[in-house]
């Protein structure tokens, strides 16, 4: 399937790697949901223990009022002297600690009642209530009701009440009665930020929701769906702590309950999975995104390994392939010293054999051949030799600007790059072509053009060109100018026409009417202001167009501004004589 040995290579690599990857994600993904879900149950199961202590606290602080209350010399007055406004005074005193304060007398009826710090006239008997009987099952205690709607209230309430007695004696000389709404025992609940969604509820021991964020959901038995669900409100209700993954209420979320056991009650610890797992599908992406770059990293090592390994076999193949086509002169520079050197130096010493001896043959017919072959042989091998030294000049610039920190003397190492590269490609297409005295313009200028916005690092998709270009074959001597001039035209477009994102186009037109050849180079850029001189105010690259024009082509140019910049060169092709 894979006849390449460098592909093979790298399937097998980037496939290790792949799997590598594949491993290390999933093995971190779920040790992060295990180490995440482990810190939350405690962390939840810390706010449902201090919560549920600091409900209790309060309770206790309540039934210690409701005790000091009812020890009161107010309250005893009362009993004694039945002084009423004395006590609706104390009474009136104490409106933030309990909504409802009352009296009630030995036989069971209210006698002095507070409702919001106002006196009601809304008395009755309790002797037959749960109140008042558990009151007196416990004297000097206090007794705490089961939550209930208080009708005068309007909203659920907690109620307690101690029977109280004389010190000396088992007189009973009547019972004091307290009231508290609910959203103050919870009200801090509701303030406590547990993530973004996360939420405290309580419940009683038999399943009633008794602080919920959806006021609906009061009152009503808490449900859920599954047999985690049927733990949590089991081991809830009986009083017991826990840390569970359920869905209760359809909520799926972690669980952390704890019981409130001087109530009854337990307090539930709300976080959503869904808010639970965006950390570690957060860090799941960030992982992706690493995995995905150690991935490339690691394509790209195995990409230099293979190359490595099948470039001097590519070589070998090459040099085969291009002396079984009778091209001798092919040398393999292949230094290692493994096997593949070996082959290499082998491989050498057979092409320099058979060359040797092919020669000696060639000599004999070589000699037979017209002057015209020898002069044209010897031409085209100045051309490539000419091309070959430009490239190493300009190979030597680019390895030398790599040393170079200053921007300013990289471009100009750069545009000096260029111009080596516009005048060596015209050799270059000399030596390719059948005629070695001209080129065609048309080829030289979509090869420049093109070389050009590549060394720029523009992409085509901002800067778009648009080559009209007639099959025009100028000499070299005509050649080499004006492909200089196109260069620092284009040059300066890239340069300066097009400031940071801005999209365009550059326009070339060259064609030949009888002898005469016009090049019409344009941009749609900035353009230049309406009083600059081309002529007097312009920058090295100018002069050198201008110069060029004038001095080698003996041509004419001039300039438009119009909607960026246009440039007009004239010249006739004539100038020189073929040399060949």
């Amino acid at each position: 399937m894979f006849k390449s040995v460098k592909t093979k290579i790298l399937i097998l690599q980037s496939s290790i790697l792949l799997l590598i990857a594949l491993l290390m994600g999933f093995t971190s993904h779920f040790m992060i949901i295990k180490h995440l879900t482990s810190v939350q149950k405690k962390c939840l199961a810390n706010i449902a223990s201090l919560y549920a202590d600091e409900i209790n606290h309060y309770i206790c602080d309540e039934k210690d009022k409701l005790i000091r209350i009812s020890e009161s010399r107010e309250v005893l007055d009362y009993a004694k002297k039945d002084k009423e406004l004395p006590l609706i005074s104390y009474f009136a005193k104490l409106k933030d600690d309990f909504s409802v304060l009352s009296y009630i007398n030995k036989e069971g009826v209210e006698k002095v009642k507070l409702v919001k710090n106002k006196v009601s006239e809304n008395l009755r008997d309790l002797s037959k209530t749960i109140i008042f009987q558990n009151a007196l099952m416990k004297p000097n205690d206090v007794v705490i009701l089961p939550i209930e709607k208080y009708s005068e209230l309007g909203v659920p309430v907690m109620r307690l009440a101690i029977a109280k007695n004389f010190y000396f004696g088992n007189e009973f000389i009547g019972l004091i009665s307290g009231t508290i709404p609910l959203s103050k025992i919870t009200k801090n609940l509701s303030k406590v930020k547990i993530g973004d969604t996360g939420f405290i509820s309580i419940i009683d021991n038999e399943g009633n929701i008794l602080s919920y964020p959806q006021k609906d959901k009061i009152f009503t038995k808490i449900f859920g769906n599954g047999e985690e669900a049927d733990n949590l409100i089991s081991n809830a209700t009986s009083l017991n702590s826990g840390f569970v993954r359920a869905s209760i209420l359809n909520l799926d979320g972690f669980f952390a309950y704890t019981p409130i056991k001087d109530m009854r009650w337990s307090i539930i610890v709300t976080l959503p999975y869904k808010e639970f797992m965006a950390a570690p599908n957060s860090m799941r992406n960030i992982s992706i995104i690493i995995f995905t770059l150690v991935l490339l990293v690691g394509w790209l090592i195995s990409f230099a390994f293979s190359n490595k390994i099948t470039n001097p076999l590519l070589k070998l193949a090459s040099a085969t392939l291009l002396i079984s086509k009778g091209d001798f002169s092919q040398k393999i520079d292949i230094k290692s010293r493994d096997e593949i050197g070996r082959l290499a130096v082998s491989f050498n010493k057979m092409t320099e054999d058979l060359s040797a001896s092919i020669e000696k043959e060639k000599q004999l017919l070589e000699n037979e051949k017209k002057n015209s072959k020898e002069k044209e042989a010897l031409i085209r091998e100045i051309y490539h030799r000419t091309n070959n030294n430009m490239q190493v000049i300009q190979a030597m610039l680019v390895l030398r600007a790599a040393y170079i920190q200053n921007d300013e003397i990289k471009r100009t190492f750069s545009e000096i790059e260029n111009k080596i590269h516009a005048m060596g490609l015209v050799h270059k297409m000399l030596y390719n072509s059948k005629d070695l005295s001209s080129i065609n313009l048309k080829e030289y200028v979509h090869d420049l053009v093109y070389f050009l916005v590549q060394s720029s690092n523009i992409s085509l998709d901002r800067i778009s060109l648009k080559l009209n270009v007639d099959p025009v074959f100028l000499l070299i001597d005509t050649a080499i100018p004006c492909g200089l001039i196109l260069n620092e035209l284009m040059s300066n477009s890239l340069k300066h026409a097009f400031p940071g994102e801005k999209i365009g186009e550059i326009a070339i037109t060259i064609s030949k009417k009888e002898e005469i050849v016009e090049i019409c180079f344009s941009d749609n850029g900035i353009g230049v202001s309406d009083d600059f001189n081309f002529f007097t105010q312009s920058t090295l690259g100018l002069k050198t167009i201008i110069t060029i024009t004038k001095h080698q082509l003996k041509g004419n140019i001039k300039f438009e501004v119009k909607s960026g910049v246009t440039c007009h060169i004239q010249f006739h092709d004539n100038l020189y004589t073929p040399r060949i």
